[in-house]
């Protein structure tokens, strides 16, 4: 029970910043940087997790999701700030 809820708070935060990297302008770099770190977190939670049967599968394809959301949202926002004329 206790795994299931942090999974699903970290959820819900990778989602909030997905929509805060799409909503707010801000530095892309830093963003990207961001996008970069929580990969390598979702990793490293990939490895550490204990996989019993306590979690069910399906959080861990939520947390990628949520991860894919974050960085095409970072992705979406570099590409609209850019000027026209340089794409």
């Amino acid at each position: 029970m206790l795994l299931t809820i942090s999974m699903i708070v970290i959820i819900a935060s990778l989602l909030w910043s997905a929509w805060k990297a799409f909503t707010t302008p801000g530095k892309t770099a830093s963003r990207v940087v961001s996008v970069a770190i929580t990969a390598l977190v979702i990793v490293l939670i990939g490895y550490t997790l204990p996989w019993n049967a306590d979690l069910h599968f399906f959080w861990w394809y939520g947390l990628v999701a949520a991860c894919a959301v974050y960085a095409g949202a970072v992705a979406w926002r570099a590409m609209s700030s850019k000027p026209a004329n340089t794409i």
